[in-house]
């Protein structure tokens, strides 16, 4: 029951972000291991044990000298309490996969999980392209993730991955020694296929493609793996059924492929490299300010945003898409030195058991083998060492060969010790308490904090205004409840104690959010610095249409109308259909700002956004003049087409609406044809091109859309144009409101 809550709930998405959850897996934890040192005080053979102690032991180490040295203590020491409670786990592990009784079960449950986990993911995709081919009104090639299902792990690579490791787990217990096992492992086979495809996990391909090189090589390396390879296959082959299957197999596999080539080539082309190039920039500029420690565990969230460089993407994200890279950044040489300990000790684990005499040990040590190096490869374009079910499937195969090993490792040095003594024994489950201590004390001002997060979303601000006020002051070192109790404090008028709060998170998280509402809040009190924190969220908000927008209408209030046009050009630039909203026309001076804006953004953006602006403008004539320097919107779908269905050419509309039956995939023609029909008055039509769009790439439906200035104030997940929302899950694992704008800037919507 605790695996099945570890992998589904406590170690999945919302498991890291949830305050709740995060509470009931420490004191499930902490309970656990309560439980555990008082059985392992009485029997000896309970007590910790494994050939991994020592790279375990100096990984914490290099943990706590960079937390000792961190930029963001605070942050730091939350990470390597957790890290301690996790190695406290897997030390436990490995005690109970040295028992045979516990050892079969969790190698079935290991079985029952590759099964049911593969099974969830194609049933709830299935359920998804049923829904899409009902939109489209036939059945066509389908998108891969559609609506990025991911059921509770947050995302299509975090499934596969988990589907991947427990799978090669799968094969090493069921093994192939019948009829009715290799059925059993063809059925995973199966699903876990499915799993690598349907995910269109870029990340998870080039893993895979490493990871099944490396067999190949070891497998090459050794004469006499070779034979019995060469055994095996002629043994497989001799049978008439097994031919039949595997010609079958391959016809099959080269027909879906062939079939499904267009939504795995457009899955592959779709870009991102340049996102991932500035993460790995940020954490080297990281890396040379501090060498040797790093600037602490889990600090290059935090400092992301003022390591990057405009005009690098600022993009909200909990990790740096690199394990490496963050390592160097966040632990430094003593880190990176740390890591290579441990892999040195795991590839003496995987090699003496690939080496054994006993068959169960030869194949758990190939799938470790298989799962280290995937996992290590994946982790170039991604991060799991947050994500505990994760690192439990990870961590399995390691555990069972730490378990079942008779002899110590053979490295070149001296037999490292592979047990605690009674005392350390003591010592360690001493830091383990302390650790679930401190982090239970560290969450229940959390639970308080996403009750103040609950009533700001609702907009019953004077009660959320009492919960964020009592949260800061139980634990005021936590920037997302600064951001939190500023937002309530504006909102009930409290203006003195909001720009306070805004300038804390604005100081240490350099948030473009918090330093525009600052500005806002400084202007209000009359304060001569406003411009300046205005300017300093110009540094990179102006990427973000909601900030641009609220920059600009706050800079013209203060005067400053060379910042003000700049902010515009930027938002119109990036979302043309804001140039067709009515909030410029309400006001004589923003109309003209608008027809500056929109010169500035004709003569300086490219030939495929000018004749845009023009058209939501309301500059037909200009539009159309524009065109011969257009290039096509995208796909097929051309720009003579979109201004003539714009200008109420339902010929043209036809022609673009055809464009989106004969390739559903095109999200341009859906977004166009969602967002004519719209200006037509289909609103039922729009909104079908919306959800046809939304299965296909989830988010594109809001392409589909005008972005418009609001005349209220966005309340829970509805402000659009790029804010921030997930800053404070994602940087400190606590929630703040959806919206952090506050009540005096403008703010965006869809329609």
């Amino acid at each position: 029951m605790l695996a099945m809550y570890l992998v589904f709930f406590g170690g999945g998405w919302a498991g890291l972000y949830r305050a709740d959850l995060r509470l009931a897996s420490v004191s499930l934890a902490g309970l656990v291991g309560l439980g555990w040192a008082l059985v392992a005080w009485r029997a000896p053979e309970w007590r910790p044990r494994s050939l991994l102690l020592p790279a375990i032991l100096i990984a914490l180490g290099s943990l706590a000298i960079s937390t000792a040295t961190s930029r963001f203590p605070r942050q730091s020491v939350e990470y390597l309490g957790y890290a301690v409670i996790l190695a406290v786990l897997y030390l436990l592990l490995v005690r109970i996969l040295a028992n045979p009784f516990f050892r079969a079960r969790v190698g079935a449950l290991a079985v029952a999980l590759a099964v049911v986990i593969g099974v969830a993911y194609a049933a709830a995709n299935l359920v998804r392209w049923i829904d899409w081919w009902g939109v489209v009104g036939r059945i066509t090639l389908p998108p891969l993730r559609p609506e990025s299902e991911s059921l509770t792990f947050g995302n299509p690579s975090t499934i596969l991955t988990i589907i991947l490791l427990f799978a090669f787990s799968a094969v090493a217990v069921v093994g192939f020694s019948s009829a009715a096992r290799r059925i059993v492992i063809a059925i995973i086979g199966a699903l876990t296929a499915f799993a690598i495809l349907v995910s269109g996990s870029r990340a998870g391909w080039l893993a895979l493609g490493i990871a099944t090189l490396v067999l190949f090589v070891l497998l090459a390396a050794d004469p006499a793996r070779r034979q019995t390879a060469r055994d095996l296959l002629t043994r497989w082959m001799s049978s008439a059924r097994t031919r039949v299957a595997l010609a079958v197999a391959t016809v099959g596999g080269l027909g879906a492929i062939t079939i499904l080539a267009p939504v795995i080539i457009r899955r592959a082309t779709e870009g991102g490299e340049d996102l991932r190039l500035n993460f790995l920039l940020a954490a080297g500029r990281m890396f040379r300010e501090a060498p040797i420690f790093g600037t602490g565990p889990g600090t290059w969230v935090i400092q992301r945003i003022r390591y990057t460089i405009a005009p690098e993407t600022d993009y909200y994200i909990p990790h740096a898409h690199n394990l490496y890279a963050q390592t160097a950044a966040e632990l430094g040489i003593v880190g990176i030195l740390a890591g290579l300990v441990l892999v040195a000790c795991l590839v003496a684990l995987i090699r003496d058991a690939i080496g054994d005499a006993d068959p169960a040990r030869r194949r758990w040590g190939w799938a470790a083998a298989i799962v280290m190096t995937y996992f290590a490869a994946h982790q170039l374009l991604d991060f799991y060492a947050n994500m505990s079910a994760i690192l439990f499937a990870a961590a399995l195969p390691i555990a069972w060969l730490d378990a079942t090993a008779t002899q110590p490792l053979r490295l070149r040095a001296r037999d490292l010790p592979d047990r605690f003594g009674r005392a350390s024994t003591v010592l360690g489950m001493g830091a383990f308490a302390a650790a679930c201590i401190l982090l239970v004390a560290s969450e229940l001002p959390a639970l308080g904090e996403e009750r103040a997060v609950a009533l700001a979303n609702d907009g019953r601000w004077a009660e959320a205004d009492v919960s964020a006020r009592d949260v800061v002051g139980s634990d005021p070192s936590w920037a997302t409840y600064q951001m939190t109790m500023g937002l309530t404090a504006a909102n009930v008028g409290d203006h003195e104690r909001a720009a306070a709060a805004f300038r804390r998170v604005a100081e240490s998280d350099d948030l473009p959010e918090a330093w525009l509402d600052l500005a806002a809040e400084e202007a209000i009190l009359g304060h001569s610095d406003a411009l300046d924190a205005l300017g300093r969220a110009a540094r990179l908000g102006l990427q973000r249409p909601a900030l641009a927008m609220g920059i600009g209408d706050l800079a013209a209030r203060l005067g400053d109308m060379t910042l003000s046009d700049s902010a515009f050009v930027a938002a119109v630039g990036e979302v043309p259909s804001l140039a067709g909203d009515p909030w410029w026309q309400a006001d004589p001076v923003r109309a003209a700002q608008l027809a500056r804006v929109v010169d500035v953004v004709i003569a300086t953006y490219p030939a495929s956004r000018q004749w845009e602006v023009a058209l939501m403008a309301g500059e037909v004539a200009r539009a159309r003049s524009l065109l011969p320097a257009a290039s096509d919107v995208a796909g097929t779908v051309t720009p003579d087409d979109v201004v003539a269905a714009w200008t109420g050419d339902a010929a043209a509309l036809q022609r673009i609406e055809a464009i989106c039956d004969a390739h559903p995939l095109d999200l341009t023609a859906l977004a166009w044809a969602a967002r004519i029909e719209d200006r037509r008055g289909n609103m039922d039509a729009g909104d079908r091109y919306r959800r046809w769009a939304f299965t296909a790439s989830s988010g594109a439906g809001e392409a589909g859309s005008e972005l418009r200035v609001s005349d209220t104030q966005m309340l829970g997940r509805s402000a659009q144009g790029g804010v921030a929302e997930f800053w404070g899950a994602y940087t400190y694992r606590r929630f703040t409101p959806w919206n952090l704008l506050a009540p005096s800037v403008i703010q965006l919507t869809l329609e």
